[in-house]
């Protein structure tokens, strides 16, 4: 059995909550509908400091994935079933959006273009996707694993830059 890094989830913990206080609304508002102050610039700066919550999460998942054996099948798999949860989620985005907004009868009436939206990930008639900006973010760096996991493996420094290379030119 491998060892734990607790220190990993400790920051995936912090990154979590940096998520869960970036996005709180009582922030977010009022820092921006008051005169300016004080206490809109700890506001502004407490928001600021829990912008760090995504590229942290970002850090940490790498850590924990690249840091093991890479198996193609079983991380053919992983990708297979991430894609899988993001159609069924932007489904239920997509549903449960008009459902709220517009009624059933409307969800019924507009099945085959709620469900071709999210076959290639777009809104549908005003209900917004954007915040699942992060899942396609995901779905990439879940595509380039492979490619940054040879990378470390190989002892080879063209390969390592050309790597590089490709991921830079890619970003």
């Amino acid at each position: 059995m491998r060892r734990r890094h607790v220190y990993l989830d400790l920051l995936k913990t912090l990154a979590m909550v940096c998520v869960c206080m970036y996005h709180f609304p009582m922030i977010q508002h009022t820092a921006y509908a008051r005169p300016f102050g004080l206490d809109v610039l700890c506001l502004r700066f407490f928001r600021a400091f829990n912008a760090v919550c995504v590229p942290l999460f970002m850090m940490v998942n790498g850590a924990l994935v690249l840091n093991r054996p890479f198996c193609f099948k079983k991380h053919a798999s992983r990708c297979f079933f991430l894609l899988i949860g993001v159609y069924v989620w932007y489904v239920l985005t997509q549903v449960l959006g008009h459902a709220w907004q517009s009624g059933w009868s409307y969800v019924a009436e507009n099945w085959a273009g709620i469900l071709r939206s999210a076959q290639y990930l777009y809104e549908y008639d005003g209900i917004g996707t954007s915040h699942l900006w992060f899942v396609q973010m995901l779905v990439a760096i879940y595509l380039i694993v492979p490619v940054i996991h040879a990378g470390i493996e190989s002892k080879d420094g063209q390969i390592q830059q050309g790597i590089l290379f490709l991921l830079g030119a890619m970003g």
